[in-house]
């Protein structure tokens, strides 16, 4: 608000320099001391992978959350712009968002210790799809915080409880294959979603977006409810 765009990217800009030095330090023998191949491994083809109980509907539920939470990075700055919000606004109706994700963390185990993943999921799942299906009835940036605090609880606890489920439902071995097919799928979601919605709010504006956005994390929580019902899957076996 005080001295426009530019100034404030160059502000963001300046955050980068300090990794710079740390990455030209950085050996690659450091990076192979780190990661050294776990006994017994096995390569294996990514269809086998995804057969094991409950990949694949972690797989869906995390798409869900990665679509959901792309869509309301994009949007909600447009939507509180659209309502006259100045910047300073905008920026801490988005801080609410990443404040409650840091602070969800810090309870994170011990909700999962007292409810298990499944639950904890399924539950954050479908507290972001309320308060997604609310924001396009307030214009009041109080409330719209207070939506956007909810909105980031949800997705803080979201991301790293789907990569407790994918260690837990993946061979030992390839665990972090398993991750790196979680991380490409999300960022095809992250591409294609923008793409398609923004599709739907030149016909109809930006409610239905939001709206789409909460049909997805209602449909994550069902997976998770469904996951945390069938004794194969590990994580569920654990709970």
């Amino acid at each position: 608000d005080a001295f426009g765009h530019g100034i404030a990217s160059a502000i963001i800009a300046l955050f980068f320099i300090p990794a710079l030095p740390l990455l030209a330090m950085g050996r690659r023998e450091d990076l192979d001391r780190l990661t050294p191949r776990a006994p017994g491994h096995k390569k294996g083809k990514v269809l086998d992978l995804l057969r094991c109980p409950g990949i694949a509907r972690t797989l869906i539920a995390s798409s869900m959350q990665r679509v959901a939470d792309t869509l309301y990075t994009y949007y909600m700055p447009v939507y509180c712009h659209s309502i006259g919000l100045s910047a300073t606004a905008i920026g801490t109706i988005l801080g609410m968002n990443a404040a409650a994700a840091f602070a969800v963390r810090m309870v994170l185990p011990q909700l999962i210790k007292r409810l298990g993943e499944h639950r904890v999921l399924a539950v954050a799942f479908y507290a972001g799809g309320v308060a997604m299906v609310l924001v396009p009835t307030f214009v009041n940036p109080f409330m719209l915080g207070l939506l956007s605090f909810v909105m980031g609880a949800g997705m803080g606890v979201t991301g790293p409880t789907v990569n407790m489920l994918m260690f837990a439902n993946s061979p030992p071995e390839r665990s972090a294959e398993a991750l790196g097919i979680k991380v490409t799928i999300n960022h095809g979601t992250k591409v294609v979603s923008p793409i398609v919605l923004g599709s739907v709010i030149a016909a109809s504006g930006l409610a239905p977006v939001f709206w789409a956005t909460a049909a997805f994390l209602a449909c994550g929580g069902w997976v998770a409810d469904v996951a945390r019902a069938d004794p194969k899957s590990a994580a569920a076996k654990k709970t």
